[in-house]
């Protein structure tokens, strides 16, 4: 009584080819029908552990059993065979996955890649058994890993024999079946290319944009390179990139970083892409890449378990063996990690690579930078500008409650979620630690250094000071002019005078140059550009004053008690004072009014 699985794209199973109606529906009995199908044989703890985590032992076990029935069952006695503590499935087993892995095996690759309709166990998930769920993710990466390859040298050779119409077919489906696979999206638009179709490569690179563009991504340089190329009508240069591909064939078996659709980075490169691979899958499926700022590369990856975007920051492979860079990358993971707010970019995870080199995983935001926003709209309405504003003070204060100070905020460390609306702070690539958090840990700035950008660096900071709270809210000051007048609180002239202006000149009225901002608000964003910093307001009284619409003396005002708590001291004091008195003795007559 042969039983036939197909797990590649979904969940089915047949008995002597009628479909079982429970499968997938009935979601333990499925998991552990496939788990004991593809692995032949476990012991009973270890499946009882492995489908009930949350229950008791003897729970666990009693429910396997009664599941272990179930399949006896549907299959006949002995599909299930005991061999002590170790169970094997005993009935003959047709799998589309391990007929699949024996095709790639001998090189047999139209067949391969016939058999390949999707992600092992797609749409198929076990949420209360996360080694189940883990063990799930291993499975998916390797067959997709096979998938690629055979996808791969198959393409090559019809390259290779000029059989262009069955490799633009094979990229086709493969495309198909891996929509976001920037490889096979590649390979497809070049291939169509080389076959004369320009229109059609044009036409597929428009909805491969349009597709990428919800995610608020887009093509790969390499890819826009080509279709720039089309657009030139260049196809004798893109025919020849074509014809080469078999000679590249044999190195990009490995990995899709060294394949023909992938970018062509130095090897540091693409051993640091391989690293990265190796550590995160199958946690992690690696994306592409998202950019690079002063002490880090950023790539987009996908959380395969939550199926949710995720940035992966991993420190350049020119600053390995610099023992600051270092510190620091650990340093911003830290300070990053240490806030819990909606408007500070999050950190999922920290860790490092085999060879050392430190990584961490943050919270992927959809949208742009707060400085490519201003640069696109220009100046924002004022109660547009109050409230970014106020939301960047709120992850200023939260970060200064945990012992950190930014050090480098500046438009471009702001990002606007598309989402949610909200703004958040990121990169803290350059955070210190406040004194009164230090504890035993030294400073990583050597005295006299500055790392943060000059236009918005506080006077105490261009004088070799140490950065402190003071610092971030005269740079939020900085950020609030341009934000509202669409320049500096300081006539532009060069670079040295800009320094000068900071150090001895107060900020031009920001009235002058946004004449609908309130008063209050202008007040306020000159008192953050104070040249001592103890006269500047605090970041959590400023994101209450920017909300309120007014604001007094930053320092009397952080003091006030609101007249709810006045009110609360007086009642708990009143009967003390009163029980006092009691106890006192008073000449006759003396009369007490209390007002």
């Amino acid at each position: 009584m042969p039983v036939r699985l197909h797990v590649l794209g979904g969940l089915h199973a047949f008995r002597d080819a009628v479909p079982l109606a429970w499968v997938p529906a009935q979601r333990v009995r499925s998991a552990l029908l496939v788990y004991l199908a593809l692995t032949r044989e476990a012991a009973r703890d270890q499946l009882a552990q492995l489908l009930w985590p949350d229950e008791a032992a003897e729970r666990a076990r009693h429910a396997l059993s009664q599941t272990l029935y179930l399949l006896r069952q549907a299959f006949g006695e002995s599909c299930i065979e005991n061999t002590g503590q170790l169970l094997r499935f005993g009935a003959p087993v047709e799998c589309d996955a391990l007929q699949f892995e024996g095709a790639v095996a001998r090189g047999d690759l139209v067949q391969a890649v016939s058999l390949y309709r999707g992600a092992f166990l797609k749409d198929v998930s076990l949420s209360e058994s996360p080694e189940f769920e883990a063990w799930v993710d291993r499975e998916r990466a390797k067959y997709g890993r096979l998938h690629r390859r055979a996808c791969r040298l198959l393409i090559d050779g019809l390259v290779g024999e000029r059989r262009l119409v069955e490799a633009i077919e094979a990229a086709r489906e493969w495309v198909s079946l891996e929509p976001f696979d920037d490889e096979a999206q590649h390979r497809l638009i070049e291939l169509l290319a080389a076959n004369g179709q320009r229109s059609d490569a044009l036409e597929h690179y428009g909805l491969y944009e349009k597709l990428l563009a919800r995610d608020e991504l887009v093509p790969l340089d390499e890819t826009r390179a080509l279709v720039a190329q089309l657009r030139a009508s260049e196809l004798g240069r893109i025919a020849s990139v074509t014809t080469s591909l078999p000679e590249v064939a044999g190195a990009a078996t490995d990995h899709a970083a060294r394949s023909p659709g992938a970018p062509r980075g130095p090897p540091a490169a693409d051993d640091l892409v391989a690293a990265l691979e190796r550590e995160l899958r199958p946690d992690l499926e690696l994306l592409r890449p998202l950019g690079q700022g002063r002490n880090g590369r950023v790539f987009l990856a996908r959380e395969t378990r939550l199926d949710r975007l995720v940035a992966v920051k991993v420190l350049a492979s020119e600053l390995t063996g610099d023992r600051v860079a270092r510190a620091r990358f650990e340093r911003e993971a830290r300070a990053a990690a240490a806030l819990a707010h909606p408007n500070a970019v999050s950190v999922y995870r920290f860790g490092f690579l085999a060879d050392g080199m430190p990584y961490l995983v943050m919270q992927y935001v959809k949208g742009v930078t707060l400085e490519d926003r201003l640069a696109a709209e220009g100046p924002l309405p004022v109660p547009q500008a109050r409230r970014v504003l106020a939301e960047v003070a709120d992850a200023l204060a939260a970060a200064h409650r945990s012992g950190f100070v930014h050090r480098d905020l500046r438009p471009n460390n702001v990002l606007c979620d598309e989402e949610s609306g909200r703004v958040l702070v990121s990169d803290f690539g350059l955070a210190g630690i406040l004194p009164r958090a230090r504890g035993g840990e030294e400073p990583i700035t050597s005295a006299g250094e500055m790392l943060c950008v000059p236009d918005y660096a506080s006077p105490e900071l261009l004088r070799g000071e140490s950065a402190s709270e003071g610092s971030d809210v005269y740079a939020l000051g900085v950020m609030g002019y341009q934000l509202l007048a669409g320049s500096g609180p300081f006539p532009a002239m060069r670079a040295a005078d800009a320094l000068a202006l900071h150090l001895n000149r107060p900020p031009r009225p920001l009235r002058s140059l946004r004449p609908d901002a309130d008063e209050q608000l202008a007040e306020l964003l000159e008192r953050c550009l104070a040249k001592d910093p103890s006269k500047r307001p605090r970041a959590a009284f400023l994101a209450r004053a920017l909300r309120a619409g007014a604001a007094g003396p930053a320092e009397s005002a952080d003091a006030r008690a609101p007249a709810t708590i006045r009110r609360g001291l007086l009642q708990r004091l009143l009967p003390k004072l009163f029980a006092l008195l009691a106890t006192v003795a008073l000449p006759s007559g003396t009369l007490l009014i209390f007002t």
